[in-house]
């Protein structure tokens, strides 16, 4: 029981990596989707009319989206790994100081 109240203890510990790096992703989603928009609208001819490019602007979408779920998962696994280290700090201090019964 002792154990679920540690594990649960580790899994709500904040990370200021993996915070700010989600928070990069998700900057990086909403200005690849804004920029997709922008750069989607094209000059046509010898006008200087502008229409909706949808090809240009899946190019700044599908980018954006894989650089996003890059810096998310990076995220991810930075998370993880201060868990596996938390974890396997709080091994070492009850290995180092065992529970007196």
């Amino acid at each position: 029981m002792d154990e679920m109240k540690n594990m649960d203890e580790v899994e709500k510990k904040d990370n200021m990596v993996s915070n700010v790096l989600v928070i990069l992703a998700w900057l990086i989603f909403i200005g690849g989707f804004i920029a997709g928009i922008v750069c989607g609208r094209v000059e046509t001819g010898y006008s200087s009319e502008k229409e909706f490019s949808l090809a240009m602007a899946a190019v700044y979408w599908i980018s954006s989206f894989a650089a996003g779920m890059l810096c998310y998962g990076v995220a991810e696994i930075v998370r993880l790994l201060d868990n596996i280290n938390t974890v396997l700090e709080m091994q070492k201090m009850q290995i180092k100081n065992p529970p007196q019964s």
